[in-house]
C-alpha cells in the first residue's frame, strides 16, 4: 500500500471523515508491505499485510441505523482479466493523462489491477479484491483492499481520480459522485439499461454512453 493512501481513507466503521494513520512494520520504496491503518477517532485498527488492506476488522453493516447498507448488484467473482479489458479500463480511465492518480477498481475487474498500474506514471490503483482465496497480488502500484461490501465505500470526498465499474447501481454511482475530484473520470462497463439516467442525474459530464461502456468527467 503507498504509504500517503492513508489520507485518502476514512474509518469503514465509525465513518469520521478524519482520515487513518499508518503504521509501518515493513516500508519499501513508500510502499508498506506490512503494518497497519489506525483510526484516531474510535481506536480502530486495519492490517496491512503482503500490500493488501484488509478492512474486514471492526467493519459493520447495518440495516436499519442508515449508516452503511449491503449492495445488492455488487459483481460477481473475480474473473482473469483479458489483456483487451486491461488496455480498455486503462484508456477510459484516462491513465496516461496524468501522473500521481489513485484509481479505483470493482471487484469485477479488480484482476486488470496490474497491467493497468503498469501503463500509468507514478499511478496507484486500488482494486476491491474478493474476501476469499485466491488473493489479489498486491505488485508496485497496486493496492488490493478486502472487507469493502457495502456503500459508503471507506474514501474521503474528492480523494480519488477514476473509478471503473462494471453493470453499475445507484449506489455505487453516487459513492463514484462522491469520492472522484473534479475531473476525475467514471467508466462503467456493460452498464445496465437504468445507468445512463442515473449518472445523469448526478454531478458527471457525460462523453460517451454505449452499450459496451459509459464514460464520464466529474464536474
Amino acid at each position: 500500500m503507498f504509504i500517503e493512501l492513508a489520507e485518502a481513507l476514512d474509518c469503514p466503521d465509525c465513518q469520521a471523515e478524519v482520515g487513518l494513520v499508518a503504521f509501518v512494520g515493513d516500508l519499501q520504496e513508500r510502499r508498506v508491505v506490512e503494518g497497519h491503518l489506525g483510526c484516531p477517532q474510535c481506536g480502530l485498527e486495519y492490517p496491512i499485510h503482503g500490500g493488501g488492506l484488509d478492512l474486514r476488522r471492526g467493519a459493520r453493516v447495518s440495516d436499519d441505523s442508515g449508516e452503511r447498507s449491503e449492495d445488492p448488484t455488487m459483481p460477481g467473482p473475480v474473473e482473469p482479466c483479458a489483456q483487451e479489458r486491461a488496455m480498455q479500463v486503462a484508456a477510459l480511465l484516462g491513465v496516461r493523462e496524468r501522473a500521481d492518480a489513485r484509481m479505483l477498481l470493482d471487484e469485477a475487474l479488480a484482476t486488470c489491477a496490474g497491467p493497468v498500474a503498469s501503463w500509468g506514471e507514478r499511478l496507484e490503483v486500488l482494486a476491491l479484491a474478493p474476501d476469499s482465496p485466491p488473493p489479489l497480488e498486491a505488485v508496485p502500484g497496486v493496492t488490493p483492499i478486502v472487507g469493502v461490501t457495502g456503500v459508503p465505500w471507506p474514501f474521503r470526498p474528492g480523494a480519488l481520480h477514476g473509478v471503473a465499474l462494471l453493470g453499475g447501481s445507484p449506489a455505487r454511482l453516487a459513492e463514484a459522485e462522491r469520492i472522484l475530484a473534479p475531473g476525475g473520470r467514471l467508466a462503467v462497463f456493460e452498464p445496465v439499461a437504468a445507468v445512463l439516467e442515473d449518472v445523469v442525474g448526478l454531478d458527471f459530464e457525460i462523453h460517451a454512453a454505449e452499450s459496451l461502456a459509459l464514460v464520464a468527467t466529474r464536474r
